[in-house]
């Protein structure tokens, strides 16, 4: 989201004063543990500060979650927090406001905004591991609780079933049921001193118990319930799988639909009459308050563009009352802005969707509001008699926005925090998030919501799936969403580690594909089965440079990447204009006005989009189907991986970088036949012997299934 300007002189003094001076700082770990370690991180600012807490990809970047103390009043602020095994980014944040990265730590990353993260390694500490020494890490045996261990897939029958082990430690594992049956565990990605194993197995209607036994040559173990054991435990310590469970119940529509994002103030300006004073011209350069009129009327126009694209699916940048151009400072969640047409704007674009079968998906802000929202208001008027005092946690009276006495997004006034333990306004915000579903939404996207307790969107799960059972529930997480991936909250999460992923591969840094490979298939084995044709896969959004201008208008690049994206698991996200080449730097460059002249269009790779989202609607198993990685050459830049759902399978063959690169596959038994269609461009290849063999020019890439006529 983009923040409105502020006076913020002060504030960019002092973090100029940090910056320039060295704070002592220190993270070192205290304690290791089988499951991660003790992380103790001390930071002594150079300069008096009221407050300092640690924000990383540890707490989804949450700047409250984590305050460190100075009990003594030495200026030497600490807090010590388990964390697991990994890579660690994190950054100090001083006095609410002023992010700052840790200077004596030489280990950083760019954080994508012209500065750096710091980074905290935590390396497993276990004894040193070989296949076939006869030893077992048993300390290192993890089969825990959580949805990423066992998970029940119901639409599918299936329970899903992973065990971690020491990397490099285990020859076989094997899940071992009270009955006797067995089932291999196949090992599918290693990561920070551990190697992770999978295996599913059909559900019956009843519990059923189980353990896992482990071998490294003449070494065995068990692990049950009760723990690490000689032999198979008793009943009473082996694990129970049972409706107890996690199990993530997705809306089916999802696992099929092509989702396009519309910023809506730059895509269509519908009806000039509802424009704003001093909209710039459609095509101006945009600003981060600037206003081109852009409306719900617009969109209802562009509908028949989306529909011949073959779009199924819009998310909405936010479309109620806010002053500002993005909307994620909210005057009123019950309504629609003026500006977008109101609310007889939004009854007609739904019906117009409804029509033309696309579902719209709303932008949910409820972890602030603006200061312009009805009860904020209220509160400046009445101070501490207000009604909606405890709405916001305000420090003292009376109310002061400049700067705030109160909790605030990121310290910002004009956004104050909700508190949304308060009942009145949890109703409120849940009855929100019901009405609009019943008004013509399918879901919601929901802002920072990483920010808020996870017991409210528990509740709110619970309250939308009520209104509407099918609808789509999808978090803005920029690093890992598996804590909101537990059956009980969302859906699915703002894939932005994909879209990293694509873009080093694809983009100028032309990443290894050994690397690319990696960054997909860890959460492939480690989200919910459920959740990953649900994904929300996209390549750019409102808060990223545009597609175009990070692969430096190379368009070679940008038709591979939007064939890998539209081929691969998880539910394609246009972000508008990308479609058409539309270029922009990062906020507020990349929210320009769509090009509707065609002359400014890239109409060829338009046509492109058209043909690979046509395909992807035309082949199930493109949109529902499991993931193999059949070739993944450094050496080449080939990339091949197959989807299958049942008898229905296909191939896709990419190979990025320049030249010509050969292309040799054994298939299975499942894809094989002796002439293979090429279902982008036409033609055919031939596979003799289940073989296939063939050449690929640069930057190409092609879909292949077999021609069972």
């Amino acid at each position: 989201m983009r923040l409105a300007p502020g006076p913020w002189s002060l504030v960019l003094a002092c973090a100029t004063l940090l910056a320039s001076t060295d704070a002592g700082a220190e993270v070192e770990v205290v304690r290791a543990s089988p499951d991660g370690a003790e992380v103790s991180f001390t930071y002594a600012p150079p300069i008096a500060v009221s407050s300092v807490s640690v924000a990383g990809s540890f707490n989804s970047w949450n700047k409250d979650a984590h305050p460190l103390l100075d009990p003594d009043r030495d200026g030497v602020f600490e807090v010590r927090l388990p964390l697991p095994w990994g890579k660690h980014l994190y950054k100090f944040v001083v006095d609410g406001r002023l992010w700052q990265p840790d200077s004596d730590n030489p280990l950083r990353e760019a954080d994508g905004f012209d500065g750096f993260n710091s980074v905290a390694a935590v390396g497993r500490s276990g004894p040193e591991a070989e296949v076939g020494d006869d030893r077992l890490d048993i300390a290192a045996l993890l089969h825990g609780p959580g949805i990423e261990y066992r998970e029940r897939v119901a639409s599918e029958g299936l329970a899903i079933l992973r065990l971690r082990t020491a990397a490099e430690d285990v020859r076989s594992c094997r899940v071992v049921f009270e009955d006797g049956r067995k089932a291999e565990l196949d090992a599918v990605y290693s990561k920070d001193g551990f190697s992770h194993w999978e295996a599913e197995s059909r559900l019956g209607p009843k519990p059923v118990r189980y353990a896992f036994q482990v071998e490294d040559g003449k070494a065995q173990a068990w692990l049950g319930a009760s723990g690490v054991s000689a032999s198979m435990p008793a009943k009473a310590g082996l694990f129970v799988f049972d409706r107890r469970v996690p199990q993530l119940d997705v809306p089916a529509w999802v696992k099929d639909a092509v989702f396009y994002q519309v910023f809506p103030e730059r895509f269509r300006d519908g009806d000039p009459s509802n424009n704003p004073p001093g909209c710039q011209a459609w095509g101006a350069i945009p600003s981060t308050g600037n206003h081109f009129g852009g409306d719900l009327d617009g969109i209802r126009e562009g509908l028949p563009y989306l529909a011949d694209l073959g779009i199924t699916a819009l998310y909405l940048n936010p479309v109620f009352s806010a002053p500002s151009n993005h909307k994620y400072d909210t005057a009123d969640y019950r309504t629609v802005d003026a500006a977008f047409g109101g609310d007889a704007a939004f009854e007609r674009l739904t019906q117009a969707c409804r029509r033309a079968g696309i579902r719209v998906v709303l932008d949910g802000v409820f972890n602030h509001s603006g200061d312009r929202f009805w009860a904020f208001q209220d509160l400046l008027k009445n101070g501490a008699d207000s009604a909606y005092a405890k709405w916001y946690t305000v420090r003292s009276f009376p109310v002061t926005q400049d700067p705030p006495n109160y909790e605030a997004w990121w310290g910002f006034g004009h956004l104050p925090k909700l508190d949304t333990s308060v009942p009145a306004l949890r109703r409120y915000l849940l009855e929100t998030g019901a009405a609009w579903l019943a008004r013509g939404a399918s879901g919601w996207r929901l802002d920072v919501p990483n920010e808020v307790p996870h017991d409210f969107w528990k509740e709110f799960r619970k309250a939308v799936r009520r209104a509407r059972p099918d609808s789509y529930i999808v978090g803005e997480l920029w690093e890992d969403g598996l804590p909101w991936l537990q059956g009980d909250e969302f859906d699915a999460v703002m894939n932005y580690p994909f879209r990293q992923a694509v873009l080093d591969f694809f983009g100028p840094r032309k990443g290894g594909v050994e690397a690319f490979h990696a960054a997909l298939l860890e959460p492939r084995h480690r989200y919910p089965r459920s959740s990953l044709a649900v994904q929300f896969n996209l390549l750019g959004s409102h808060d990223t440079p545009r597609l175009a201008t990070v692969l430096a208008e190379d368009r070679r690049a940008h038709r591979l990447a939007a064939l890998f994206q539209m081929t691969y698991l998880g539910a394609p996200v246009i972000y508008y204009g990308d479609e058409v080449g539309l270029a922009g730097a990062k906020d507020p460059d990349c929210r320009r006005t769509f090009p509707w002249d065609e002359d400014l269009q890239d109409r060829g790779l338009r046509e492109h989009y058209k043909r690979l989202i046509k395909l992807r609607r035309s082949r199930a198993e493109l949109r529902r189907g499991s993931v193999q990685v059949l070739l993944a050459d450094e050496a080449s830049g080939v990339y091949a991986f197959s989807r299958r759902l049942g008898k229905e399978a296909s191939l896709v063959v990419l190979h990025r970088g320049e030249g010509q690169a050969e292309v040799s596959l054994g298939l299975p038994a499942w894809l094989a036949a002796p002439v293979m269609s090429e279902l982008v461009e036409g033609g055919s290849f031939l596979a003799p012997g289940g073989r296939l063999a063939f050449m690929l020019g640069p930057w190409q890439g092609v879909v292949l299934a077999p021609d069972r006529r």
